[in-house]
């Protein structure tokens, strides 16, 4: 689901390769601190639901203040799962598709995995939910998951206020303890002036009061990590923290440019 790359800092040559390589996809900055981002993605946090529909809420303001516009949001939570065996996956599954009759549910059973997938759409196509059953055997070791995300293209205060209502309520009936949880923003600027990102980046820290840790800068492409008192969840990275970050993109001269902004990381490719 999120696509972890060691990346260099200030447009180094090594990063400048790594960027070349992976310009398509999400850029997470986690140089030395591999082992301890594994162990955020598969403990629990004390993270309150609610506070994250904030976060969300708090993002998508700052686009819309720098005269942007979200185009998509997603919030994925994850929690793992203690699954032996096919008897147990099937319980668990059974289980869900008890608490959600309505979804659209499809299995797949293999002899080293094991996956449901449950769906939703909303009625006018504006809000997706999806829940994600995954148990596989690697090394005789059986490793189990549950994931829940609810995405959307469109926002607005009515979406702001469905996500504050039903996404706690949803995390209750799907998981025993607390989730990872991850929120993302992904925007669009009308550039009438060629702005240059790095303009876009310092508006975008200022927003959220956050302080810049690591970055690649290109031309075209930006990527910053850093840290804001405003968000809760961190994780580490080096000798710091980061828990929030930005991403930006330009096409052209007087062209749209894209911009994605995650908590802890981002989960939205640019």
């Amino acid at each position: 689901m999120y696509a972890l790359i060691l990346s260099g800092k200030n447009g180094t040559k090594r990063g400048r390769n790594m960027y070349k390589k992976w310009r398509k996809a999400v850029i997470i900055p986690i140089a030395a601190v591999t082992l301890g981002f594994i162990y955020f993605l598969l403990g629990n946090t004390t993270t309150n639901a609610a506070k994250q529909g904030i976060d969300l809420w708090r993002m998508a303001e700052a686009v819309q203040h720098d005269n942007g516009k979200v185009i998509e949001w997603s919030l994925h939570t994850r929690e793992t799962l203690n699954i032996e065996n096919a008897g147990q996956f099937r319980a668990k599954m059974e289980k869900l598709q008890e608490t959600f009759p309505q979804w659209d549910w499809k299995q797949d059973e293999k002899k080293d995995r094991f996956a449901a997938v449950g769906t939703s759409v909303s009625a006018n196509s504006n809000f997706h939910e999806k829940i994600q059953l995954l148990s596989t055997l690697k090394n005789g070791q059986r490793f189990s998951y549950i994931l829940y995300e609810v995405s959307g293209q469109n926002w607005s205060k009515e979406e702001a206020q469905l996500i504050k209502e039903k996404f706690p309520k949803q995390l209750a009936l799907i998981y025993k303890e607390k989730p990872v949880i991850f929120s993302c923003i992904k925007g669009e600027f009308n550039d009438k002036i060629d702005h240059v990102l790095s303009k876009y980046a310092s508006d975008m820290l200022k927003e959220f009061h956050a302080e810049e840790k690591e970055s690649l800068k290109e031309k075209d492409f930006y990527s910053v990590s850093a840290y804001s008192p405003d968000f809760t969840q961190a994780v580490p990275l080096r000798n710091t923290e980061m828990n929030v970050q930005i991403g930006l993109r330009k096409s052209g001269m007087g062209a749209k440019t894209t911009i994605v902004i995650g908590t802890p990381i981002l989960t939205i490719e640019y």
